[in-house]
């Protein structure tokens, strides 16, 4: 049995390119695999071997990195993010988004909210400590 060779990268710029100008809409296996000039059979066992993601998983991947980045930069309503980043239904989107990320889209974006306004540690104190007696362990 003959191992099919990963794509080329032109092969792989190209479905890439049909994901990220398709993310919001329907995407499919067969658009990616036409935009890299393979049957979708080929295209799927070469995408897996130069990326490690079935072409599916990878869509999935890019979406929920598009949806983390929408709900940690925007106040856009969650059911926005959804189709956004192609959901039919908000419900969809939630269910997807836990089993990816383990978490709810309201509970990342929350969580995601207290980490950006978090104060920093101050450390001037301690760091002038170790300056003052030039310990070894302070260095």
């Amino acid at each position: 049995m003959r191992s099919d060779p990963p794509l080329s990268q032109d092969r792989l710029d190209a479905a890439i390119a049909v994901v990220a100008s398709r993310l919001s809409g329907e995407l499919c296996t067969r658009d990616m695999a036409r935009a890299a000039a393979l049957s979708e059979f080929h295209f799927s066992r070469a995408f897996r071997k130069s990326t490690g993601q079935s072409p599916y998983a990878y869509v999935i991947a890019r979406r929920m990195d598009a949806a983390k980045a929408l709900l940690r930069d925007t106040g856009m309503p969650i059911a926005r993010v959804a189709a956004s980043v192609g959901y039919a239904t908000q419900a969809h989107f939630t269910g997807a988004f836990r089993q990816h990320t383990g978490t709810t889209p309201k509970v990342f974006r929350t969580a995601q909210a207290r980490q950006a306004h978090a104060a920093p540690r101050p450390f001037t104190f301690e760091m002038e400590a170790c300056a003052e007696n030039k310990t070894p362990s302070c260095i």
